[in-house]
């Protein structure tokens, strides 16, 4: 009886600290997976005048028959999907491009993603574009304070602030208990990993600002 209470007593004691464990080698693979991401991404901009990609483009007569998102244009480089979701991502979503020109192989149908990016339609902030332009390097003021990919339960982040977790105001909003705020996804203990546009990643808590992605 008695060393079935010390048993107990040990296992309340380790069962949280291997929880913990777990999900900071979780967050750890995460942040791996965004650097490989945003290496690819780099590396694009290299092979393309130093020149982000879109966030979509348009093929014309179809229109959703379209390149969608940073996954597309840094797929050739990273010959890799798993990389797209998070392994605390059980709640990555599924996203349906259409009608591809391609409907086999990594340009498939179907993704499953657990991050997005913020864009905006313009050059008055944020980091891509959903135009014909597009945005180069040399655009952002400063790369190691601007995001370029977070977390996310859509893929769709969108430009509006709503969607990343502010009010129009520029307020946070509330977090969800379980680390949703808008379509942001703070999967980590309610903290989530940020690529920014110089390649590096950081673990944060919920954000308080917009500064981030408006420039």
């Amino acid at each position: 009886m008695f060393s079935s209470q010390i048993i107990a007593i040990l296992a309340a004691i380790l069962f949280p600290v291997f929880a913990r464990a777990r999900d900071r080698a979780r967050q750890a693979s995460c942040q791996s997976n965004m650097r490989q991401i945003g290496l690819a991404i780099m590396m694009y901009a290299q092979d393309y005048d130093e020149t982000l990609p879109r966030f979509r483009l348009d093929y014309g007569g179809d229109s959703s028959a379209r390149y969608l998102g940073f996954f597309d244009a840094a797929g050739p480089y990273t010959q890799n999907v798993d990389i797209y979701v998070c392994p605390s991502g059980h709640e990555s979503f599924s996203w349906n491009r259409g009608n591809l020109p391609n409907a086999t192989g990594f340009y498939g149908r179907t993704i499953d993603l657990s991050y997005s990016t913020p864009y905006f339609s313009d050059f008055g902030g944020g980091v891509w574009t959903s135009t014909s332009t597009v945005r180069s390097l040399a655009e952002i003021p400063r790369p190691a304070e601007t995001i370029m990919m977070m977390e996310s339960t859509n893929p769709y982040l969108g430009s509006g602030v709503e969607r990343f977790g502010f009010n129009e105001d520029g307020t946070p909003m509330t977090m969800g208990d379980d680390g949703r705020v808008a379509r942001a996804h703070y999967r980590h203990s309610l903290q989530m990993n940020l690529l920014f546009c110089d390649g590096h990643v950081r673990t944060s808590p919920q954000l308080m600002t917009l500064d981030p992605f408006v420039r």
